[in-house]
């Protein structure tokens, strides 16, 4: 039965012993053969007019490519440029390209404020001027930035410490004549407060200067002493 079954299939599939010229004489790439044909994704009109406005924004922006290319390779050259100028100034020995490049550029500021006033013209100088210098000494720059930091911030809570002293800051409030008093003194709070209570029970009688029969001092010659 096994047998009759091997000639059948051998029969219907064909031999599977190759002989030398069944071989093929170039190697296919099998990945080729076997690469499975495209089937296009049938779209609706949303995917249409997504591609659409894709497709257009793809053309829109190409037209600008070679242009965006040439200024990042301006841009990239030209911060190269700086990053090497400015570490041969702050790395250099000596204090001549330094020196040379605070000149330039207070002399840049005080031309880029030519139009205007001799005020405009010092300004921009030494804002140019002093910026030169920050990047020339980072380090000394970093230092006394801190030292002015602190020292701001020092005169800052000395003036609200004196303000406070004297009353005048808002969150502080003043205090009464009678509670300094009690400070100066050393007395305890229950001796201040019946002492507080008993001149208010008791209130001292002003005593009255002069005649209190006279509305003016100076019409004395009008009026006799009430003892006469």
């Amino acid at each position: 039965m096994r047998a009759v079954q091997a000639s059948e299939n051998s029969g219907k599939e064909g031999s599977r012993i190759y002989r030398a010229c069944d071989l093929p004489v170039y190697i296919k790439d099998i990945q080729e053969e076997e690469q499975p044909s495209k089937c296009i994704y049938p779209r609706n009109g949303i995917e249409e007019q997504i591609g659409n406005i894709r497709r257009g924004f793809q053309d829109f922006f190409g037209q600008y490519k070679e242009t965006y290319n040439r200024a990042k390779q301006t841009v990239e050259t030209g911060v190269a440029h700086s990053k090497s100028t400015l570490d041969f100034v702050q790395n250099n020995p000596g204090e001549l390209p330094r020196v040379a490049f605070i000149t330039v550029g207070s002399l840049g500021g005080f031309i880029f404020g030519y139009r205007g006033g001799i005020l405009r013209k010092l300004f921009y100088g030494s804002v140019a001027g002093m910026s030169c210098a920050a990047l020339c000494y980072p380090q000394f720059t970093v230092d006394l930035s801190r030292q002015a930091g602190e020292y701001v911030t020092q005169q800052w809570q000395d003036f609200n410490m004196e303000e406070m002293k004297k009353g005048n800051w808002p969150f502080v409030k003043e205090e009464s004549v009678d509670e300094e008093n009690r400070k100066k003194l050393g007395l305890p709070q229950n001796i201040v407060n019946e002492v507080l209570n008993i001149e208010s029970q008791n209130p001292v009688v002003k005593k009255v200067k002069g005649d209190p029969g006279q509305a003016n001092p100076a019409d004395k010659d009008m009026y006799s002493t009430r003892s006469s």
